[in-house]
């Protein structure tokens, strides 16, 4: 067994309080591993190791993996270096030719694809500088971008962020054979905010 690390203990520091984890990522990340060669590589995720499990595991670059389902194509880097545009652990969302974001794992702290600009706003470590774009809990899409360059997360005008989302969902749960896993990514509220769009 292959373990990954999404947090290597030079930034431990910085996720000593749980910072939330983006939505999106989770049906992307999810969707990725059920649909490239990190199931059959039997790479599970890591939650919570000592810190020689941690400095051990951070230096493995677990590889990048790609995931076709439907029309969509995700990238995944699992490195600890930036890959084309992608910096590590962030995934690359493409809808037939049309690229559509890179989206990263975390809601109030996210790295800019593009000019790396990162961290935290202020000291409770609560507000990033550059947040991910996010549906709210009344399905208002909140699309953030970078303060420095000027670039979102999702840039894709023609193409909902929740059609990806729910299209996840639906790959996992054939690719899984839960077909009740829908309720996990919003459920009826998913399927109104699409209806909306």
């Amino acid at each position: 067994m292959t373990q990954a690390m999404m947090v290597d203990q030079t930034m431990a520091q910085d996720y000593k309080e749980p910072i939330p984890i983006n939505p999106m990522y989770k049906a992307a990340f999810m969707a990725v591993y059920q649909h490239s060669k990190a199931k059959s590589m039997n790479i599970h995720v890591v939650h919570g190791t000592t810190g020689d499990a941690a400095e051990k595991g951070s230096l493995q670059d677990v590889g990048i993996f790609d995931a076709k389902f439907g029309d969509w194509s995700c990238t995944l880097n699992w490195t600890q270096d930036k890959r084309a545009n992608l910096p590590p652990d962030y995934i690359g969302v493409d809808y037939g030719s049309t690229s559509c974001g890179i989206i990263g794992p975390h809601l109030t702290v996210r790295t800019c694809w593009n000019c790396g600009q990162s961290g935290f706003r202020d000291q409770a470590r609560k507000e990033g500088v550059c947040s991910a774009s996010h549906y709210e809990e009344d399905g208002l899409w909140i699309a953030n971008f970078c303060p420095h360059c000027h670039e979102s997360d999702w840039w894709a005008r023609m193409i909902e962020p929740s059609r990806f989302i729910r299209d996840c969902a639906e790959a996992i749960a054939r690719r899984t054979n839960r077909p009740k896993l829908w309720t996990s990514f919003g459920g009826d509220q998913m399927d109104e905010n699409i209806r909306a769009a």
